[in-house]
């Protein structure tokens, strides 16, 4: 649930269909939304009676769709923060989050045909979305893998190159250069010359 400290602020569009909203003083209905959402009390009867509203010229009928759509949107609120942990893949979690709405305006009887439409789009693109995203990281892995092989057989190669350069220049050296065998005495330069 939604905790006093973090309302949302995005209650404009119901407040200003509702009697609720221009009958209330602004302090008075923060007041009454913590109540609403944090369901303190649960019910709307005993929501409308603790707080008088009669008193104010509401309506039981009026307090109870704006308490009905307020907690709605809490509710979604609170969804899409289940939905959405901090540092989560944000494609899956729109998936998630569009799945559960959906499924929750199935299970209502209130929702229109055309909202339903709307929903299953939504849907829809969501998960098109989600594999298209996941197609595209396996291609992705895929062609990483492929240029680390290409780079491990480049360094074979350079390797293999170098050990058989550096075996022909050895040759060429020893060939150039005899070493003696070891048994054999070494015989003494012919004469040293001292610099002029």
């Amino acid at each position: 649930m939604t905790t006093n400290d973090s309302l949302p602020n995005s209650f404009d569009d119901v407040e200003s269909r509702s009697s609720v909203f221009a009958k209330l003083p602004a302090d008075f209905r923060l007041e009454l939304h913590h109540a609403i959402i944090d369901r303190e009390p649960p019910t709307y009867r005993a929501l409308y009676f603790k707080f008088n509203l009669a008193d104010h010229g509401v309506s039981f009928t009026a307090f109870y769709r704006y308490a009905r759509r307020l907690r709605h949107q809490a509710d979604l609120l609170d969804l899409a923060d289940l939905a959405v942990p901090e540092n989560a893949d944000v494609p899956a979690a729109i998936h998630t989050l569009m799945s559960h709405r959906l499924l929750d305006s199935l299970l209502h009887d209130e929702s229109s045909p055309n909202a339903l439409h709307r929903l299953a789009e939504s849907y829809r693109i969501a998960t098109a979305s989600l594999i298209n995203l996941q197609r595209q990281k396996e291609i992705l892995k895929e062609a990483v893998r492929k240029e680390r092989e290409h780079d491990t057989e480049c360094f074979r190669k350079a390797t293999a190159d170098f050990r058989r350069l550096a075996r022909q220049q050895i040759a060429g050296l020893r060939a150039h250069y005899p070493v003696p065998a070891p048994d054999q005495p070494q015989s003494a330069p012919d004469e040293i010359q001292s610099p002029p």
